[in-house]
This record gives structure tokens, sequence and C-alpha cells, in this order.
């Protein structure tokens, strides 16, 4: 039986922070079970791709429903037919990035025949959080017997059932069907059709409204919403106010009031109590037709929008089959504008339309069989946003990326600030369907596309960009207009823009040599707030590399120079960085012969200084020779050095520096997928001091099987691959190449590349597309189209990032639209994402020193706890031990439960909610020995990380080569940086800690004694320590003692 006691140390203290540290022998006491301190110090948002929600893949999934849960998280239900003979409903909770969340369950207890169409409504904060899901039960058992009935089932947040599924309808007559939930203040509503002819309406169908209470008790009686009572009323929907009032819509076919052509769209309100509020009334205004298909939502102001399917024919969409229509109305329910047409692909069919609110508006998605676009196979589901005023943000978008046969039945939820997920029914498989769903976030806000040169003549071509100290950006480019001080070839030009995208100045001639051309041009911002620009230029050769220096404002520094030293040949290419210490480093594509065979090109570099000095020798780059080493890439490290990466004939290759240009371990091999080419590297530096490379990859393998991809690879600062590559891009018809990638103020780094699949938003040629990602290498929101002019084709994209999170993207347009209209011109637009708050993760770790050995001594073992201070969710976390003083041991982490139990798989990625606290247990296992380091657990979230605080948050692991005591160190204090503060004058400070020691013997045998020492560092402190051992309650159960007293335990 495993031994567990709680000592607590009491201490009085002034000026100083105490440590205490207590010798337990390792062969008695092996497991520590720690309660960590808190450290209330603040340091330091999206899934892009479809995926498949149900597990159970036999038979037909249809019909889903979805709702976002109080806590962010998406819940969803659908049909499965999993079983012919008696269908089922399943669902599946995910987390708001789309990961699922435990197992697919079955929701219904009764069995019997069919179970159909549910509706799920998540449940308020106050009811648990949870959720209720109904749907129609064919069973004819249960309290119903005549036809079909409508159930229900509530759940809590975690998808464990509260109480039995419960009967909805007290009609029981004829059949009733196709019901909707939606929560109400205090508990939830459900509507549905009903065709008993019975009651308030005895004409055919009916939409009934029934409340219950949180418990599922049923508030009142089941009412007629409708007042039209002639011919048919059916397919209710539903929303609710803030107040917990509520409004119904449907389907009317009486062809009565003010639309007597077909069927029409009706509505009502009613307060949280079920008490009408005003008439029913007619939402659409075109009346020619059938409108059918109602969907509602309540948007943040208390304002609402109805959206239906138009059988009219007319207006916007005259195309001969049905459009999508919306509504606006006021808080007040005043229409608000006219109604509107939804749908910009008017050809064919559009249908079964769905709205949800969004935090600054709507979205509204459907179905879509014009065959258009990036899905021509058959149906389709379609999006449009909105703002709450009922603009459209961007253009309407095909939601799915599985494109083969029908995409149907959409269900939409808002998750996020602004974010959706929409769900639908997949044939793209012969024979059963699935449910599938995908995740969007609200469109990058940008700035509007501008063209950026002022000489328009002949061909702007092959951009770069930089963003500068003082917030704006310089863009250079070859220009082959032979005008403007170059007549005798194509020239290099730049042009200044402020942080605002104003023109500063004149475009810039930066090189001065005029004969021949001028060309490649590459550009980078200096620590002292100028910039360099080097090119390919003429020399006594076949070509050289040059370079030039600007001022802040754009002024030249001195006289272009020659960069490279070997003039043999070609010297092509250039790329330039500026590094973290000061000075910049240029490489470039040498065939010199010099290194190797007189045909192939190696990769050069050469170092300098601020001013444009070199710094000792250019140097060879590559060490392997055989074959074209080519198109070198650069980025800065965080810790002064660099890496280069490069095309290596059929494969990429990249080399680290030091600040002083010395290769630090060999060059490696960045791709993974070796078939076919791997070929033009972009690299960029990460701000945890890793980087990342992306490449153009024509294996047609792995989830792009259609002719070239964008792969990617991140390392941590040490160079090593952090999980594996991943592909890019998701449109995946035709050639998507050339990338350039640029880390992002705010964490992560965002990826563009040339797409030449002519499809989504731009059809007539190559465009530009960019995808963004979390530090961890996570989508973030979709792939999106960066070009707004789409006339012939857009491409060479370009990209640099912005203290401030946003970024530029540049590229060459051979559209020739205005201001540009003689041959390609350079474009380019700023994207603008909003920092997230200020990083708010704390950690502490208990105990914060411990010993071991090697080799074949035990793991060593601390815990941990880490808080969200803040209130956005963290996402995709985990334990990182950056920098040195690992090189000892070997590091792993694992949640640990109220009780300080390991729960849950090792080393697994977590989110941590706004205000959440969670443990770990981490366990470090020896592989050589040190003297002592201070190790750092640095637990990383996609946007925020912990800051160290030695001695708080950090473990001192001391690795010996003998067997011995085990020192653990407890930080005790009573402030947030680590130090105590009293006054002059005098005065006593107080803390405690606590520290729980578990014994793996059994109960009997030799007890093992615990001493306890105060540390005070290098301050001579009067220092008083008591301590004692506690209860669960932390009471004591016996006198408190003297530090230096043992107590065998």
């Amino acid at each position: 039986m495993m031994k567990h006691y709680k000592h607590s140390f009491v201490v009085c203290q002034e000026l100083a922070r105490s440590v205490f540290t207590a010798q337990i022998d390792v062969r008695k006491f092996i497991t520590l079970l720690a309660t960590t301190l808190f450290i209330s110090l603040g340091f330091g948002p999206a899934m892009a791709t479809e995926f498949l929600v149900n597990t159970t893949t036999l038979g037909g999934q249809s019909f889903p429903s979805i709702a976002t849960l109080a806590n962010g998280d998406v819940v969803i239900a659908w049909e499965d037919g999993s079983n012919p003979a008696a269908t089922n409903i399943r669902a599946q909770r995910f987390d708001a990035s789309g990961v699922a969340q435990g197992d697919e369950f079955v929701v219904n207890t009764t069995t019997a025949s069919h179970q159909l169409v549910p509706s799920v409504a998540a449940l308020s904060v106050g009811l648990g959080g949870g959720f209720v899901i109904t749907w129609q039960d064919n069973s004819q058992t249960g309290g119903d017997v005549i036809g079909n009935a409508i159930r229900a089932q509530r759940f809590d947040r975690f998808g464990v059932p509260l109480g039995a599924e419960f009967l909805v309808n007290s009609t029981t007559a004829s059949d009733q069907n196709n019901p909707v939930a939606i929560p109400i203040g205090g508990g939830f509503a459900i509507a549905w059709t009903d065709n008993s002819a019975t009651g308030d309406d005895t004409s055919s169908s009916a939409v009934r409204v029934q409340r219950f209470s949180s418990v599922g008790v049923p508030l009142g009686v089941e009412f007629v919403a409708n007042t039209t009572t002639d011919l048919f009323q059916f397919g209710p929907a539903m929303a609710t106010f803030a107040d917990g009032g509520f409004i119904v819509t449907w389907t009317d076919g009486s062809q009565t009031g003010a639309d007597v052509s077909g069927n029409a769209i009706r509505a009502r309100r009613f307060a949280a109590n079920g008490v009408p509020q005003g008439a029913e009334f007619l939402v659409n205004t075109t009346t020619t037709g059938v409108q059918s298909v109602p969907s509602v939502a309540v948007l943040s102001g208390g304002e609402y929008v109805i959206s239906w399917q138009d059988g009219s024919q007319s207006g916007d969409d005259n195309s001969g089959f049905a459009a999508i229509r919306a509504q606006r109305f006021d808080a007040a329910g005043a229409k608000q504008g006219a109604e509107f047409l939804v749908n910009t692909t008017t050809a064919d069919v559009q249908r079964n339309p769905a709205v949800a609110a969004l935090g600054d508006g709507f979205v509204i998605v459907w179905e879509d069989n014009s065959q258009t676009g990036s899905d021509t196979s058959s149906f389709a589901v379609r999006a449009q946003r909105y703002t709450a005023l009922g603009a459209k943000q961007g253009i309407e978008l095909v939601v799915n990326t599985t494109t083969n046969g029908f995409q149907t039945q959409p269900a939409v939820t808002g998750v996020g600030p602004n974010g959706f997920i929409t769900a639908w029914t997949d044939n793209s498989q012969v024979g059963d369907t699935d449910i599938r769903a995908g995740h969007f976030d609200i469109a990058l806000p940008h700035r509007g596309e501008f063209v950026a040169n002022t000489t328009t003549s002949g061909n702007q071509t092959l951009p770069d960009v930089a963003t500068v100290s003082s917030g704006g950006f310089v863009i250079t480019w070859q220009d082959g207009s032979s005008t403007g001080g170059d007549a005798l070839g194509s020239a290099i030009r730049a042009q200044l823009f402020d942080a605002a995208g104003a023109l500063q100045g004149a475009e810039l001639l930066v090189n001065t040599t005029t004969i021949g051309s001028q060309t490649t041009p590459n550009v980078a911002a200096l620590n002292g707030g100028g910039f360099v620009i080097t090119w390919t230029s003429a020399d006594t050769s076949l070509g050289g590399i040059w370079a030039q220096l600007f001022d802040a404002a754009g002024a030249k520094q001195g006289a272009e120079f020659p960069v490279n030293t070997i003039t043999n040949r070609s010297q092509i290419n250039p790329t330039v960085v500026a590094l973290t210490g000061g000075g910049f480093v240029i490489a470039w594509g040498d065939d010199s012969g010099t290194s190797s065979s007189p045909t192939s090109f190696d990769v050069r570099a050469q170092l300098f200084n601020a001013s444009g000095t070199k710094l000792g020798a250019e140097f060879l780059v590559n060490t392997t020779t055989a074959g074209n080493q080519q198109r070198a890439a650069i980025a800065a490290l965080t810790d002064g050095g660099f890496v280069i990466a490069w095309d290596d004939v059929s494969s990429v290759l990249a080399q680290r520096y030091d600040a002083s240009g010395i290769a630090k371990g060999i060059e490696f091999q960045v791709n993974t997928t070796t078939a076919n080419n791997q070929k033009f590297a972009s690299i960029a530096a990460l701000a945890d001091g890793g980087f990342v490379i992306a490449w153009d990859d024509n294996s047609q393998s792995g989830g792009d099987t259609d002719n070239s991809a964008i792969r990617a690879q991140r390392y941590d600062e040490d160079s090593t691959a952090q999980g594996g590559e991943f592909l890019v891009n998701t449109t995946t018809v035709s050639i998507q190449g050339v990338p350039d990638i640029a880390a992002l103020g705010g964490g992560g780094f965002v990826v563009s590349w040339q797409d030449n699949s002519q499809s989504g938003d731009d059809v007539s040629g190559a465009a530009i597309r960019a995808q963004r990602f979390t530090a961890s290498g996570t989508a973030q929101g979709s792939e999106f189209l960066v070009n707004t002019a789409t006339g012939s084709n857009q491409s060479n994209p370009v990209m640099a990032a912005f203290a401030n999170g946003a970024f530029i993207i540049a590229w060459e347009d051979s559209g020739q639209s205005i201001p540009d209209t003689d041959g390609s011109a350079i474009r380019a637009d700023v994207f603008d994402i909003p920092l997230s708050q200020p990083l708010t993760l704390v950690s502490s770790v208990l105990p914060t020193a411990r010993t071991g050995f090697f080799p074949g001594g035990p793991v060593v073992t601390v815990f941990a706890t880490v808080i969200n201070a803040g209130a956005d969710l963290q996402q995709n976390c985990e334990v990182r031990v950056p920098g040195p003083g690992v090189e000892a041991v070997s590091v792993g982490y694992q949640l640990t439960d109220a009780a300080n139990v390991p729960v849950g798989p090792a080393n697994a990625a977590f989110d941590l909610a706004g205000g959440q606290a969670r443990s770990f247990i981490l366990v470090f296992t020896p592989t050589a020995t040190n003297s002592g380091k201070d190790v750092f657990p640095n637990f990383v979230c996609d946007n925020a990380s912990v800051g160290i605080i030695p001695g708080v948050n950090t473990a001192f692991l001391t690795i010996t080569n003998v067997e011995g005591p085990d020192i653990l160190s407890i930080s005790s204090t009573i402030t947030n940086n680590g130090i105590i503060n009293v006054p002059v004058g005098g005065g006593n400070a107080m803390s405690a800690s606590a520290v729980n020691i578990g014994a793996g013997d059994a109960l009997g045998s030799a007890d093992a004694a615990v001493v306890v020492t105060a540390d005070t560092g290098s301050v001579a402190l009067n220092v008083v320590l008591l301590w004692c051992e506690t209860d669960s309650n932390a009471i004591c159960i016996n006198p408190a003692v003297a530090a230096s007293t043992a107590i065998n335990t």
C-alpha cells in the first residue's frame, strides 16, 4: 500500500525569497505529489480543411444538425442508417478547432423502427452548458402509438445523458414531424409540424411548440404557433432572443393574405413564457411562385435575419430554378431594407438554406447545383457572409473540398468571434453517405490591392518586399521600361511606403550601373532603419551580384558595391537578410566551377556589417557539390545566426550558421517526400528560435496527387524537425508552386503561393493564394485568394510581416488593368491581423530542484501547473524545454487530475480555456551526468507562452553518476515576481507552501527521515521555519517543529 504524507511549511521572512530544501532518500521516496504555487504574473486564435464527422460508416449518414455549446465546443447530430430496418440518431462532440471529443454516441433509447431528422440545441451555462437533441420517432411506442412522434434527450456538455429520453408532443393523433429545438430563458423549446388537424388548427398541418424547464419538465401546454390555419403550415425554424423570447418561422401553404400565388414564409415572435408578441407576419416580399424552407438567426444586437428558398424565378435570379433570398429585421421586428438575393451563382438550382449568427454579422449556407467554380460534379455547399447591416463580406465560397458526387443538407453554427462550422451530407463515395464538416474563420481584413510601380511602360516583374522599422515597407522589382535613368536594359527600381501605405517620395532607381540588364532584386530591412537591395548585374564575366545601401528615407548610402569575390562565369539570384545582431548576409548561385563541375551551380554567401563592409571571405554553403545547388533562401535566427535553404537537383537542403558564419552541424535534407522534384525553397524564422521551410513539391502524393503542391516543415532552435512535413494548399487541382513564407508578429506564420488551378474565386489564370498557420503548424482558417484583380495571371508572390501581426503580399500582375495597362505590374495588399490579448500564461513547478543519477537511474519527476489568466482560448499547447540545460535529460509530460494522478495520453497537445488551470507531471529521463542545470519547462500554445521565473517555474536538475539522496527545492513567496519587499523600518512577511511526498514502500517497513532547511541565497535573513505533517485538509496533525528536526514518515 502506498503511503502519502503532506507537509506544510510556515515561514516568517524579511527582504527576500526563501527556498526550502528537503533531503529525501530516493530509495524510499520515489513518488512526489506536489501542490503547486499559483504565481499570478502574466507573460508572454481553426481548422482549414473539411473533416469526417461520423465514425460509423456503414449505411447512410445524413441530415446533420449542429450547435455551438457554451464552452465553445460543437456538437453535431445526424441520422444513422447503418441498420436499414431501424435508423438511429448519433452525435459527436468536437472542440472549437474540429478535434473530436470522446466517441460518437447513440442518442435515442427507443430503437424500434426509424428515428429521423435530429435537431440539436445548446443550453445555457446556467443549465450546465449541455445540449438537447430532438428527433422524429416512427416507432409508434411509448405514449404515442398512432403515428410519428417527437422525442428528445438532454445531455451534459460531456455528452452524458441527463435523465431518460422523453416524449415531446402531447397531441398524438396522426403524425408529428420535423422537430427543431432552441434554448430559451431557463430551459428550451421544441417546435414541429403537427398533422393531427386538431385543436387550434383543424385544416391540415400546423406548427406546434412546447416549452420545457431546465430539467425537461413541460412548461405549460403545447400551443399552435400559426394563426393562419388554411391548408398547410409546416417546416418550422426557430431562434432565441437574449431575453429568453423566441421567434418561429415556417412555410405557409394557405395562399392567403398578401401571398396567394403559392407557399409563403410567415413568422411570429413569442415571449419567454410563450405569450405571442404581436401577430404573425409575412416575411417574403416576392410573392410569385413558391417560397419555402425558412431558416432564422438572431444577431448580437437583437436584430434577426430570415432566409428561405425562393422559386419565383424573378429579380436577380431568373434562371428558371430556385434561388436563396433573405430579409433583415430590427429588434422590434421592422423590416430593414428590402429582401435580397443571397446567391451570386444563379445557374440551375440553389436550395435548402441555413443561417447562423456570427460575432459581427451572419452567414448563410445552401445547396448549389450550378456545377461551376471548384465543384463541377453535382450539388455543392456554398456560403456567403454578411455584416450585421446586410453587406456582403467577401464573395460566396464553396464550402466543401470533396467535390465528387452530391454535397447536400447543410447545417451551420457560429464559432469563436466570427468563424463558423458547416456540416453536410456527403455522397462522394459509391453507395453510403457520410457527414462532413468544415471550419471557416472570418476573412482577413485587408486594406485594398494597389499598384506599387509608378513607371507603367513595359513589364515590371519579380518583386520583393520588406517591412522597415518605421512601420512602413519597401517594395523592389525588376523594371523593363528602359526609361528614367536606365534606358539600356532592365533596371532595379524600388518604392518606399509609410505605415498607412502612402507613397514616401518618388520611385527609386536602385542601380547606378546601367550597362546591360539588372535583374532579380531582393531587399532586407536593416536594424538601423535603412535597407539594403541586392541584384544580379553584368560584371567582367557573365553576371555578378551587386548591392546598394539606403537610409530610412530611401537615400543611397555610399555607392553600389560588388558582393561576390569569385567572378568567373555567372553569379545570379541573390537573397539577403538582416541579422539580429546587426549587419546582413547575402547568398547567391555561383557556377564558377570553383567547388564543383564547371557546368554546375553552388550556393555561396558573404557576411557584411551594417555599413556594407565585408566580414571575412565569401564561403561555400553547400557540402553536396554534385549537380546544381541553387535558388538560396535565408532567414535570420533569434540567436544571431542564420539558416540557408536551397535547391539540390531534386530536393531541398539547408544549413545553419552562427552569427560569424561558422556552420552549426551539417547540411540536412528538408523534404521527407522524395518522389520527383522538390524545389523553390522559402524560409522564415519563428519567434521561439526555430524556423519553417516551405517548398514546391512535385511528388503528386499525400493529399495532392494532381501535379505540384506546397509542403512545409517546422524546425526547433536546434534544427530538429517538429512533426512531419505537411501539405499547405487546400486547392489541389493543377499546379501550386513558387511559395513564399513569413513569420507573423503575433506568432505563427503565413505561406503564399502561385495557384494555377483556375478555380474558385479566380478562374481566369494563375492566382495568388495564402494560408495562415499557428506556431505549431495548425492551419488557421481556410486558404484565401490574395489578389482582387483576377484578369490574366498573377504570379511570383513575396511577403513580409509587420511587428503588429499584419503582413504584406506583393506579386506580379499580368492583367493590364488600370492604372498599369502596358505589360505586367507590381501589385500588393496589406492584411491586418489583430494581435491577441497580452500573453497571459503563467506556470509554477514543484519541487524546483531534484537530483538523479546516470546510468541506471529512475526518471526524475516534478509537478507543474499552468494557468491561462486571460479570457481567450489558448489552443494546441505543449511543453517544451528550450535552450541549454537539457542535454542530460529527455523530457515528457502528462496531464494529472485533482489527486495528481496521471490521466490521458503522454505528450499530448491540450487547450486552455480562459481562466483555466491544468496540472501536469513532468518526467525527466537522465541521459548523461551534469553538474546541475536549471531547466525551464515552457508551456507553449499557438499564440502564447510562459515567461521564465527562475526558482518558481524552473527545475534545477543535478544528474550524478552515483545513487544518493534526492534534493527537493520548494519555492515560497507571497508576490508575483518572487520577491518580498519589507519596509526599511522593519516588519515581517509570512508565506506557506506544501508538498506531498509519497513513499513507495509498504506499511510497516522502515521509515525514512525528511530533513528541511532554509536557503535564503546570498542575503542574510532572520528566518523562522516551522513545519508539520497535515491531513488532507492541510490541518496539522502533529505540533509544528523547527526545520532542523527530522520527522520520520
